[in-house]
């Protein structure tokens, strides 16, 4: 009986093992992974809740960068505006034989165009001086140039000086007001 008790009790045990390795290992198995994909899940969750508390404070900054982005551009344009226009005189000057020595926006109008808003509708103007060096008829020519330009809004002044040497070059002094920007046209 003894043998029989035994061998009941190895065929229990086979059984017992066979059991636990075909259905409650897997099943535990699938239980850690169901967990873990929970947990994952539930990272996420609180990330996303977070992400969603910040996302009204990050389009608040989102749009204030925009508007700052926006004025600092209207500045620049404007600058560029006014490097392109003495970029301009200076090769029309060039292309005349004549030497560009000074190019002298005032002071208080540049400060007095960076005041004026982005979006403005106000047309942007500046005086410009001019100092050239070279020949009567090629300072002729150029200020005919500058006057057919679409920019140029009027002379301020004109001067011609020389020296007492008859083969010297003329010293030349030409402001006018410049149109920087046309609301008409810009949009």
């Amino acid at each position: 009986m003894k043998k029989i008790a035994i061998s009941y009790a190895g065929v229990i045990a086979i059984l017992a093992g066979l059991w636990y390795l075909l259905l409650i290992s897997p099943l535990a198995n699938q239980r850690r992974d169901c967990e873990n994909r929970i947990q994952q899940a539930q990272t996420q969750v609180a990330a996303l809740k977070a992400n969603l508390t910040e996302l009204p404070i990050s389009m608040k900054l989102h749009q204030t960068l925009g508007t700052l982005k926006t004025k600092m551009q209207s500045r620049l344009y404007a600058r560029e505006d006014i490097l392109g226009l003495f970029e301009y005189l200076e090769t029309e000057a060039n292309a005349r034989n004549l030497e560009l020595v000074e190019i002298s926006p005032p002071v208080e109008e540049l400060l007095r165009l960076n005041r004026i808003p982005a979006h403005s509708d106000q047309a942007r103007y500046l005086n410009i001086t001019l100092k050239l060096q070279g020949g009567f008829v090629d300072f002729g020519k150029y200020v005919g140039i500058v006057e057919q330009a679409g920019f140029f809004r009027g002379v301020n002044s004109c001067r011609v000086m020389s020296q007492s040497e008859p083969e010297s070059k003329l010293f030349l002094q030409l402001a006018f007001r410049a149109l920087l920007n046309d609301p008409e046209t810009a949009s």
